[in-house]
This record gives C-alpha cells, structure tokens and sequence, in this order.
C-alpha cells in the first residue's frame, strides 16, 4: 500500500484579493466618517452660536444654557453623544414657567473634553460640579433623555438631597 502525500494548498489568490479589497473599504469607510464628523461639528457650530456660558469645573469648561426664571430649576441632559441642541425646541416651551438649563457634556458640543473617564459617576460628578459653580440651588429636576436618562439616574443616586 503506497501513501500519497499532496503538496500543501497553495492559498487562492481571489481571497486575497477580496481580504484586501474589504480591508480598504473599512479604512476608506472610516475615513469619510471621520472626515464627515469633523466637517458636520464644524458647520454646526457655525449656524449654531454658543448661548449660555463657558464655566470652568477644575481644568476644563462645560457649556450650559439657562433661560427663564422661577423654580423648580429644569435640567436636561442629552443622550449618547448629543449636544443641547436636542432641547432647542424643548427648552423655551420650558422657559415659560421655569427655570430650564440645558448642557453639553464633556467632549460634546461647546464643552472641553475631560481628563476623565466617561463613566456615569464621572459625569454626574462633573454635572454636579457645573451646578454648584452656576449656583443653582434646589429644587432641581433633572430630565434625561435616552443615555442621559442613565446620567440622571447616576445623578440622582450620588447627590439624591
């Protein structure tokens, strides 16, 4: 009885070229979505002018925008990665009886990133810091929207007086 030994399998050269050819779409993909964001923050800040201020919590600046007057003071919090802009037809209906205060998280919008992590905790500590330097005093209802309800929720559990 004799044994045959084949050669080892050559790889097909198709799938290489079909291997690189998808590798080159996902960086060409990547590209245009990085270039895209850029160019789409760009011109929404653009059309968007900054209300509200700039406050500095220890290092870096979160943006926040109030209008009106009374309490409760409103606060609203944006969903994964949104800016205040969400609450721009929102926030004036709010005005009109309250208080109403809408911010853009670290990294997002107006606001510097953090040197910290985007953990919930970390935010609802920066949140917390941005309240206390604008001096908003309670009472305060904090509205999350999607992500941001999660926030409001870390918020509420760490600072619930």
């Amino acid at each position: 009885m004799s044994t045959i030994i084949s050669p080892p399998s050559q790889p097909r050269p198709w799938l290489r070229i079909i291997l690189r050819s998808l590798l080159a779409l996902i960086v060409v993909l990547v590209t245009a979505g990085f270039i895209y964001e850029n160019i789409s923050e760009t011109r929404d800040r653009r059309f968007n002018p900054m209300p509200g201020q700039l406050i500095d919590i220890g290092g870096y600046k979160l943006h926040i925008d109030c209008q009106g007057q009374g309490t409760p003071t409103v606060v609203l919090d944006s969903g994964l990665g949104e800016s205040f802009i969400t609450w721009r037809k929102v926030q004036p209906k709010i005005s009109e009886f309250t208080r109403v205060c809408s911010y853009d998280r670290a990294g997002l919008g107006y606001s510097d990133s953090s040197p910290h992590a985007r953990t919930g905790k970390d935010i609802a500590e920066e949140l917390h810091a941005l309240l206390q330097h604008v001096g908003l005093a309670g009472p305060i209802i904090l509205v999350g929207h999607s992500a941001g309800g999660y926030d409001v929720r870390v918020y509420t559990s760490l600072y619930p007086d």
